[in-house]
């Protein structure tokens, strides 16, 4: 959430952790949203103090999940999920608008590689291994993102 605006967004996986998508995944998930409900409402709750904060789901598990369990009224929005299976939608997407993907690229790049330096310096190694792919695949997901995070704000006005 951005300070000095009106609103912003807060942006969760639900999982706070990484677990490997599997069948221990898939089997312990509602679980695992569970002990992470709770902390959840506290990060909404410090989020909203001074702006309206608009939650966002990272994939639509988390978003049905969060559907059936906030009762405040809260609307959940969601954007696609960053695992390796929706690795396809990032591509198509960028292929679909490829000088758009361009021009975002020579826009954000710098910007991103600097928010990596600073913030997840673990980050860029793998970012900027792999003959470029990793920065590409990055840079998919970040304007699939953008996209998605835009449509959301649109409806929101």
């Amino acid at each position: 959430v951005s300070r000095g605006l009106k609103s912003g967004f807060l942006i969760t996986n639900m999982a706070k952790c990484f677990l490997t998508v599997n069948d221990l995944c898939q089997k312990t998930r509602t679980a695992r949203f569970d002990a992470c409900f709770g902390f959840l409402q506290r990060e909404v709750k410090l989020a909203s103090e001074d702006v309206k904060s608009h939650l966002v789901s990272i994939g639509q598990k988390p978003k049905h999940y969060l559907d059936r369990r906030l009762t405040d009224g809260q609307q959940v929005h969601s954007i696609t999920h960053y695992s390796q299976r929706n690795e396809w939608r990032f591509t198509r997407f960028a292929q679909d608008r490829r000088q758009e993907f361009e021009e975002f690229q020579s826009r954000i790049r710098p910007r991103y590689e600097g928010f990596l330096q600073r913030e997840l310096p673990g980050h860029l190694p793998w970012y900027e291994g792999g003959n470029d792919k990793n920065r590409q695949k990055d840079l998919r997901r970040l304007i699939r993102w953008d996209a998605e995070l835009e449509a959301i704000q649109k409806k929101l006005e």
